[in-house]
């Protein structure tokens, strides 16, 4: 059983209330400060990129998880319940591209998460000119390959 990143899937459930946060207030800290002049201009835009990342943290805080896997099943927890699922039963598995370490995304039963992969030196990136190519080398990416050319997710 190859279990995701605790650490990395909380990182992400978490970076979007941390950076509009921090945002915000560094806005409110510039709005405050006697030694310079008052720009609305980079303020408002400042405060809303921080609200804004807030509002997408929102929507997209349930759908990271952190999954169990092995060749027949992905088991992932849902409001607190451990559910258990066949590959069978999974519409899709995808790679979502991301600049930092390979995640993955499943669709089952008509609802989609995204998970991260286990916390190793996982991901090789080679670029040539415009073009770049990324390898996923986890076991967790190497499993997921399998099970998509056995059960033609």
């Amino acid at each position: 059983m190859i279990e995701s990143s605790a650490f990395r899937a909380a990182t992400w459930k978490f970076s979007g209330v941390v950076f509009g946060t921090i945002l915000i207030a560094f806005s409110i800290l510039k709005y405050y400060n006697p030694e310079s002049t008052t720009d609305w201009t980079k303020l408002t835009v400042i405060s809303s990129i921080g609200i804004v990342l807030m509002i997408l943290n929102f929507f997209y805080f349930d759908k990271i998880k952190k999954v169990k896997i092995d060749h027949s099943k992905i088991i992932y927890q849902e409001k607190g319940v451990e559910k258990v699922v066949p590959w069978n039963e999974v519409s899709s598995v995808y790679r979502v591209w991301s600049f930092s370490k390979p995640m993955y995304g499943a669709r089952i039963h008509g609802k989609s998460f995204i998970f991260p992969t286990e916390s190793v030196f996982s991901l090789m990136s080679v670029s040539i000119g415009s073009y770049t190519a990324t390898y996923d080398h986890s076991q967790m990416g190497a499993v997921i390959k399998k099970v998509k050319a056995t059960y033609h997710i």
